[in-house]
């Protein structure tokens, strides 16, 4: 109950000197690190899976082209 009268009475002369201590530190951001204490990554060679190529066959749909003709559908071979 003393607490709680105190803390009305702080909060009513300074609210932000009253709250001080309610703030949570977790929040801040970490103090930066000297880079001579940062560990160094090993060197590591890196691979890369290159997925084998696969055909694939589009259909196209047939259109008419600026001058009016009809251009057929037609099937096409890819590589991806």
């Amino acid at each position: 109950m003393l607490n709680t009268f105190i803390l009305m009475l702080a909060l009513a002369s300074n609210p932000a000197e009253a709250k001080k201590h309610h703030q949570h530190k977790h929040h801040e951001r970490p103090k930066a690190v000297p880079a001579a204490h940062v560990a160094k990554p090993t060197y590591r060679p890196t691979y890369h899976h290159h997925a084998r190529h696969v055909l694939v066959w589009q259909w196209r749909a047939g259109y008419y082209d600026i001058y009016g003709h009809w251009n057929r559908g037609k099937w096409i071979l890819t590589v991806k």
